[in-house]
């Protein structure tokens, strides 16, 4: 039987081609004006932790 993808972590996170789960940096949508510089800087993404790593894994099952 054929296992579903998540969409929702699907959407979330991205595999680079090293192997490691990236995910898009919190607080940058809105009331901009009240955060500071280093806030707003643009940031490509963070590196999911190994903990969850078995988890992400799982819910995206045909990510290469």
């Amino acid at each position: 039987m054929k296992v579903k993808t998540h969409q929702g972590t699907a959407k979330r996170f991205k595999i680079t081609w090293t192997g490691k789960y990236i995910h898009d940096k919190a607080r940058k949508n809105h009331l901009m004006s009240n955060k500071g510089r280093s806030d707003k800087t643009f940031d490509y993404g963070k590196v999911a932790s190994d903990a969850n790593k078995a988890n992400i894994k799982a819910l995206i099952p045909y990510a290469k």
